[in-house]
């Protein structure tokens, strides 16, 4: 598979995730602490029950830390983001630093 095919296929996955309401954007992923109960928080808060792939700029100890125990969640860098984890995740949440370095990415 070529990069203009991968590209195009990410661009329909993610335009895909825009229609069905499947896409949110924060301005940021801070944690105070690394515990999963502060993640599961951050989760309900948004209304988020199923898979999440969450987007960031900076993977941050605390935030590694607070969602790797947490089943059905994934924390990526906008570089590795891909169409098999777009596509198989439920919800995915993007923050604004991330939405930029995939735009730059996909243009």
């Amino acid at each position: 598979m070529n990069k203009k095919e991968r590209r195009l296929a990410l661009k329909g996955a993610l335009s895909y995730k825009v229609i069905d309401s499947e896409l949110m954007i924060l301005d940021s992923l801070n944690l105070e602490s690394a515990k999963t109960k502060e993640m599961l928080n951050i989760m309900k808060n948004l209304k988020l029950d199923n898979s999440v792939l969450f987007v960031t700029t900076e993977l941050t100890d605390e935030v590694i830390l607070a969602s790797r125990n947490i089943q059905g969640v994934k924390v990526v860098l906008p570089s590795e983001v891909n169409v098999l984890d777009v596509t198989s995740y439920q919800n995915m949440v993007v923050t604004e630093d991330a939405v930029k370095a995939i735009e730059e990415v996909l243009c």
